[in-house]
């Protein structure tokens, strides 16, 4: 009898755990225009499945806040109620286990880290009728002129965008676990934020020659992509674009290409040759580097076009922000009498940099330009007449320094990142 009665509860308590349902979730909530925003859910710990309701706290739900879900190992199914607008930041980002999502026709707006880390998802659902439409788990703009998603755990190696796509939004491929080529439509005009964001397996991405834009970390930690055509339409690259693409060896760059980004090519250390049109107006090409058109601006340095020692080009004036940042291979930098500016972090982190020489036109270097692990010895041409300060545009705290022991001079520009500067 002891048996039965405890073989009862047992039961009773398994049933009461799987119909666990929204009503059990507990939620804080602030009012909004329309209703209220989710701002924190706290399913219960063993839940699997959630459904986020149309209705709390006798409001209507229009809003999800940031982080909603986020980091839940857990979860497996999520279903958006009807009636919510827009879903904040870091929508069940690291739900790892999570493999169907339901979204609502009354969806506009998504926030950016959309479904990050979600590796097991292969599909993404959303009702008929609204802004949103899904053709063949994949998530787009009602009308096919934007693809919002791509579910990351989609079971495909290579993926065309559909004709008549315009712009492929924001983090829309971040993260896809099995993708190795995508084929972008000829109608594509811009490629968002995070577009490729951390695709382990890319290897070749065709540009559609209608692009006008890359966003900032568009192919970042791509670490398989080889090689990358910049379509002539292309006007700008957006900050750290192919940031630690370490397998790309080439990069072609069209004739409008007007704006390149900070960190744009940050640890490229298999690039050995950045190849620009001869018809542009903004770059050129000299010595395989990436230059100014004028050549008198140091961009981008190819990080595997030398062995050991990099010798800036003669007549180059200013060496940009970041330009060779942590190349991990020169071990020598010659800097011509041409060069009158260096500027903050451009040979920063190039750590096996041991010995460096500093031309005499040079007549500024700035913070952190050459802090360089192994950075052992500096040599000016022109040492007498310098000075050195830790605020920014020298506002205060300024002393003057003689720069004649090659030795010494590490500290002003390694150990203490310094900024210096030609005495007026």
């Amino acid at each position: 009898m002891k048996k039965i009665i405890t073989l009862c509860m047992l039961i009773f308590v398994m049933i009461c755990l799987s119909s666990c349902s929204s009503s059990d979730i507990r939620m804080d909530y602030e009012e909004v225009e329309g209703g209220c925003k989710i701002t924190k859910i706290y399913p219960m710990s063993r839940q699997k499945s959630v459904t986020i309701p149309s209705t709390y706290g006798g409001l209507p739900v229009v809003e999800l806040g940031d982080y909603i879900l986020c980091d839940n190992e857990k979860l497996t199914s999520v279903t958006v109620s009807e009636g919510v607008v827009k879903i904040g930041q870091d929508f069940l980002t690291s739900c790892v286990n999570l493999k169907k999502l339901n979204l609502p026709s009354t969806l506009e707006e998504v926030g950016k880290y959309f479904l990050y880390d979600t590796p097991d998802l292969k599909k993404i659902n959303v009702a008929e009728g609204g802004n949103h439409t899904s053709v063949d788990g994949v998530l787009y703009t009602s009308d096919m002129k934007t693809l919002v998603r791509y579910p990351s755990g989609k079971n495909l190696k290579v993926f065309d965008v559909p004709a008549g796509v315009l712009e492929i939004s924001k983090d829309a491929f971040a993260e896809s676990v099995y993708l190795e080529r995508v084929a972008v439509s000829p109608d594509v005009r811009k490629l968002g934020n995070n577009a490729f964001y951390n695709c382990k397996k890319l290897k070749s991405v065709n540009m559609s020659p209608m692009t006008e834009s890359i966003g900032i970390y568009a192919f970042a930690d791509c670490c398989l992509l080889k090689e990358i055509e910049i379509p002539d339409e292309v006007i700008s690259i957006g900050e750290s674009a192919f940031l630690w693409c370490e397998a790309l060896e080439s990069i072609t760059v069209g004739r409008k290409l007007a704006n390149i980004g900070k960190k744009a090519f940050l640890g490229c250390s298999k690039l050995g040759s950045i190849n620009v049109s001869e018809e542009s107006t903004t770059f050129a090409t000299l010595d395989g580097h990436l230059v100014s058109k004028d050549k008198k601006t140091f961009y981008q340095c190819a990080y595997a076009r030398y062995n050991t020692v990099l010798n800036i080009p003669l007549g180059i004036e200013t060496i940009a922000e970041y330009s060779c940042y942590e190349n991990k291979v020169i071990t020598t930098i010659n800097i011509p009498d041409s060069v009158v500016r260096v500027e903050d972090e451009a040979f920063s982190a190039c750590n096996s940099v041991t010995t460096i020489t500093v031309g005499r036109g040079v007549e500024y270097i700035g913070v952190y330009a050459f802090q360089c692990r192994n950075l052992d010895t500096i040599t000016f041409s022109s040492p007498e007449g310098w000075e050195y300060s830790k605020y920014e545009n020298f506002t205060k705290d300024v002393y003057s320094v003689t720069l004649d022991n090659p030795y010494d001079n590490v500290k002003y520009v390694k150990d203490s990142g310094y900024a210096l500067r030609k005495a007026s």
